[in-house]
């Protein structure tokens, strides 16, 4: 089944990508997306909202999230590490961000331009999974 993804810092742009039916809701909306996506280093990583869950996709494999799901977020200036540990696969993706732009009228946080933070801080929270999927599986509204 072909579903639409929005990028997390350009929220109008959309990825159409393949998933499996059995992990999707038969009542998912195609014209919404069910989640978010970005490029981090040179892996394209995503969160969408599942028939049953949230599920992580990674370079077009799925995984469904569990609690706890060992996930870890290292910094160090603009480098990051994100690694995630899974029975079958451990994953560690290196990636840069730019610095969160800052002016007199408008401030970004650290989560506001990091992707790999906001999944971790998600992972880590079983009732911001909860929200999300409820908020997601509708389909995200413009």
């Amino acid at each position: 089944m072909r579903i639409l993804l929005c990028n997390y810092r350009w929220f109008s742009d959309r990825k159409a990508i393949e998933v499996p039916v059995s992990l999707v809701d038969d009542n998912s909306p195609v014209t919404k997306p069910l989640g978010m996506y970005d490029e981090l280093g040179e892996h394209l990583i995503g969160l969408l909202a599942g028939r049953d869950g949230l599920l992580l996709w990674w370079n077009n494999a799925w995984c469904p999230i569990t609690s706890p799901f060992p996930i870890s977020h290292v910094v160090d200036g603009q480098l990051r590490r994100l690694s995630m540990r899974m029975p079958q696969i451990t994953i560690d993706i290196d990636y840069e961000v730019s610095p969160p732009a800052a002016t007199p009228f408008y401030s970004e946080g650290e989560e506001d331009i990091d992707f790999g933070l906001w999944l971790r801080n998600t992972f880590e929270s079983p009732e911001r999974q909860r929200t999300i999927f409820e908020l997601w599986r509708q389909g995200i509204s413009s």
